[in-house]
């Protein structure tokens, strides 16, 4: 079977995670059912952007109130956010999160940001071939448009041939094809990988929110995302300089 890979990513001065949601394509088309029931939900409680018809799953713009979705309340958010995730469990969706941190990466390479990403999705990547080799599958690789989206193209490209470089050398001939670039705004999976994104950098750069009550959601959030993980204490989740 073949199965769908959406990719998203999100950073803070901590921290640098991608992301990825693992579906078939019946859970694919089920989840985007779901999130346009949520982004309608959105609507309803008051979103208004000034002119999106349904407004786009954001994790950043969602938490910070920014682009409609402040005219929710602080709770409506976390409900929106909620609902969103709860995707996983409903339709058995996978997650693979690879972080890195930033300051000690920096510290061994001190390379452009371009270089970064490389080394961050390639490491996502490769995680998701030693889980497609467990599932016995083959899965196409969708994945938020990105300036450095020749460098990723080019890393599939010679892995399928090769292996990548580094201890793992991961070979990717279970990635179908190349890596799709899309605007996020077009896909609700990759909407789903960006919220996934969001909360785990969120969590591993803010492990305890300073207000109790943005604590108590962050903590019901986080654990609809670990539930998701096939192992959350092995490689699928994982951060480079932990």
């Amino acid at each position: 079977m073949t199965l769908l890979f959406a990719v998203d990513e999100s950073a803070d001065r901590q921290h640098h995670f991608h992301v990825g949601v693992l579906a078939t394509g019946e859970q694919a088309a089920a989840a985007e059912r779901d999130l346009n029931a949520v982004a309608q939900r959105a609507l309803e409680l008051g979103y208004n952007d000034g002119w999106s018809p349904a407004p786009e799953l954001h994790g950043a713009e969602i938490f910070s109130g920014k682009n409609g979705w402040g005219e929710l309340q602080f709770d409506q958010r976390f409900e929106i956010v909620e609902a969103a995730l709860d995707v996983l469990e409903a339709h058995g969706i996978e997650v693979i999160a690879r972080g890195i941190q930033l300051a000690r990466f920096d510290q061994r390479y001190n390379k452009d940001k371009a270089f970064l990403h490389q080394i961050a999705f390639r490491n996502l990547l490769e995680r998701l071939c030693e889980r497609l080799k467990q599932r016995d599958e083959l899965a196409l690789v969708i994945a938020d448009d990105h300036y450095s989206r020749s460098l990723m193209r080019e890393d599939v490209r010679r892995a399928k041939t090769l292996r990548t470089p580094g201890y793992r050398g991961t070979n990717f001939n279970s990635i179908l094809d190349t890596v799709h670039f899309v605007d996020s705004a077009d896909s609700r999976l990759v909407q789903l990988a960006d919220l996934v994104a969001y909360v785990r950098r969120r969590r591993q750069s803010i492990p305890t929110e300073a207000h109790p009550n943005a604590e108590t959601a962050m903590s019901r959030i986080d654990a609809r995302v670990i539930a998701a993980v096939p192992d959350p204490t092995g490689q699928f989740n994982t951060v480079y300089y932990a």
